[in-house]
């Protein structure tokens, strides 16, 4: 589960990051859309894992 969850982070500190590099250099708003879609879908992952792990000890 540790291994799973450093991935993540690590997809998302890399997605987020070119994301916000790509927009700083271009100024073009589709990335910032990109980067904000990262973020939400990765945080939604994040919940349902959570939620998962939750019903797991509760069984």
């Amino acid at each position: 589960m540790m291994l799973f969850f450093r991935l993540w982070l690590i997809g998302l500190i890399v997605g987020g990051g070119w994301a916000l590099i790509c927009f700083l250099f271009t100024r073009d708003r589709r990335y910032l859309r990109t980067g904000r879609a990262i973020v939400v879908f990765s945080l939604l992952f994040a919940a349902v894992l959570v939620g998962l792990r939750f019903l797991q000890r509760m069984v």
